[in-house]
């Protein structure tokens, strides 16, 4: 796999991630009725039935929901989550996700926090919103980076390489290469 699919790959695995956990919170904030943010103006508006509907509620979120996808994307980018993926394992990469996740929902608290309410019902939002985000990012990752790895393993994407030198090293290394493909490696010379 060429490194512009690659990035391009995990670019929208992660867009998809962050849209998901965005929407699954929205979804439990505003439609499931179980915090009833919206229900004020959806019947001052002439909304049907006890609950707001989903496209009701999306339709004042849309725009907030492409700026928080960007902050989430620039911040991955500033931190090297788009760098290449060989030079470290999967959980190394879910640490790294993990910490990130952890520092952008700190931001956002912080950006969002009210000293006259220190703790309103919002901070549980945030608090769901921080878990889904690493289940899904984390998730979506795994998927992406075991996809390649499978890749690798059957041969597909490696990355040409050259042995310099002669004797038994260049040997040995040689077939350390051949016996994990999964290195991305592929030895023409």
């Amino acid at each position: 796999m060429s490194k512009l699919r690659e990035k391009l790959s995990v670019l929208l695995v992660d867009v998809l991630a962050i849209n998901g956990a965005f929407l699954s919170v929205f979804w439990l904030k505003y439609v499931s009725g179980k915090w009833g943010y919206l229900n004020v103006l959806w019947f001052k508006e002439g909304g049907v039935g006890e609950h707001v509907t989903f496209a009701f509620a999306l339709d004042r979120y849309l725009w907030p929901m492409v700026v928080v996808s960007l902050y989430w994307l620039v911040l991955f980018a500033f931190y090297g989550l788009y760098r290449s993926w060989r030079a470290q394992s999967r959980l190394d990469e879910l640490v790294a996700v993990g910490k990130i996740v952890s520092l952008g929902v700190l931001v956002l608290f912080l950006l969002t926090f009210d000293i006259s309410r220190p703790l309103p019902k919002t901070r549980m939002v945030l608090f769901v919103y921080w878990m889904l985000l690493m289940l899904f990012v984390g998730a979506g990752r795994i998927g992406v980076r075991s996809f390649q790895r499978r890749l690798l393993d059957k041969g597909i994407g490696g990355r040409r390489s050259v042995i310099v030198g002669a004797g038994s090293r260049a040997d040995t290394l040689l077939r350390q290469i051949q016996a994990f493909p999964a290195l991305g490696y592929r030895v023409v010379g």
